[in-house]
């Protein structure tokens, strides 16, 4: 389940671990952005002289190894174990900047101690696509204004990953939801379900992405307009046309005296 417009529910994902949670893997996804809800700055630091300003922070949960195969971005370190708090991955970039060497390492994210657990082979996490076939970084909403797009993705070589719930506790925001359900026969009479049950006009923006027999399929909503009865004005717009030309050609014709002699004079056809 994805958002294009802005965030999902809360609500949503309680909803759905307890509807579906004995049946499917769920992993939610959240991003926290410097400036949004309001500016602060993020700023990652190893001791008082290597430090990096960071845009935003992805959130994910240990159940994400086992939807989109994050862990596989790994080169040295673990991933998150269930109910961890506190701990981040971080890219094999921002380890050389803040120079660390060994595993774990204890940082501070303005001031908040985090210990890194692990370290991701960027040029490999930016490669791993949702099934929307978009990255699942957080988007580059500092682009958005002079590109207006919606698929640029902003680069693990400076991004923070943390636990999920840690996110939501700095404000971040619920995105998408990711669910792999045991029985995969019931895919799409349960992402039809979901579209039934959780799209409406007060969240016109969901959008459910599913995988069925190999390819991607999706519901969202849209708006569509259809005009009836259009073929039964086509004759009276013909016959308007026709009388305004009969009407201008009349007009013409029955002053062409007058423009002759006025043309004699030298007025411009223009005219």
């Amino acid at each position: 389940l994805f958002s294009r417009g802005g965030s999902l529910s809360e609500l949503l994902l309680t909803d759905l671990k307890a509807t579906y949670g004995d049946q499917a893997i769920i992993a939610p996804r959240a991003w926290r952005y410097s400036w949004i809800p309001t500016w602060m700055a993020f700023v990652l630091e190893a001791n008082e002289s290597r430090s990096q300003e960071l845009t935003a922070i992805l959130g994910v949960t240990p159940q994400e190894t086992e939807i989109t195969k994050i862990d596989s971005a790994l080169i040295d370190g673990r991933w998150f174990l269930p109910g961890e708090t506190s701990v981040g991955i971080i890219g094999k970039r921002l380890t050389e900047t803040l120079s660390i060497k060994d595993l774990p390492a204890k940082v501070k994210l303005n001031g908040r101690p985090i210990t890194i657990i692990g370290i991701i082979d960027e040029s490999i996490l930016d490669h791993i696509k949702d099934l929307d076939q978009e990255e699942i970084t957080p988007l580059e909403f500092r682009t958005m204004g002079s590109m207006t797009t919606w698929n640029i993705h902003i680069t693990s070589k400076d991004l923070l990953i943390l636990p999920f719930n840690d996110v939501k506790s700095m404000s971040g925001t619920l995105v998408s939801v990711a669910i792999r359900f045991n029985n995969t026969k019931d895919t799409e009479r349960v992402a039809m379900g979901l579209f039934d049950r959780y799209s409406s006009e007060d969240s016109p923006y969901l959008t459910i992405y599913y995988s069925l027999s190999g390819s991607v399929h999706l519901f969202f909503r849209g708006v569509s307009v259809l005009v009836l009865g259009w073929q039964y004005q086509i004759v009276p717009i013909a016959l308007g046309a026709l009388t305004i030309l009969n009407i201008m050609l009349g007009n013409i014709q029955s002053r062409i005296k007058e423009i002759h002699v006025l043309s004699s004079l030298g007025l411009s056809p223009i005219h």
